[in-house]
């Protein structure tokens, strides 16, 4: 068997022909996604973007979530003024009834 450091110069070109040419057909598939993704530009050259009605929505939930307070504090009060005069009882059972049917609605299980 003979071993050779010869390059095959033809042959090697054609290889780097091709990966070019394959870079360069990605990058053109790149730019076209890109392009035909991205939002549509004003005649004043500057982009322009439109927020979806969903999106309005969701960012008006947000804003009223944030707005609301943490803790209701007159139920708060309500509930340690009823435990000090002793007038809050309220049974395990109704407890572990209500955590099952919401189990059961939150999940879809009814």
């Amino acid at each position: 068997m003979k071993v050779s450091n010869s390059v095959d110069k033809a042959g090697l070109a054609q290889t780097e022909a091709t990966q070019t040419a394959k870079a360069q057909g990605a990058d053109k598939a790149k730019r076209a996604k890109i392009s035909t993704t991205s939002a549509p530009v004003a005649d004043n050259g500057s982009a322009r973007t439109e927020i979806s009605p969903r999106a309005k929505e969701m960012s008006q939930a947000k804003a009223a979530a944030l707005q609301a307070p943490d803790v209701r504090e007159n139920r708060v009060a309500d509930l340690k003024k009823r435990i000090a005069n002793k007038e809050y009882d309220v049974k395990p059972e109704d407890i572990a009834d209500r955590l099952l049917r919401e189990h059961i609605e939150t999940n879809g299980l009814s």
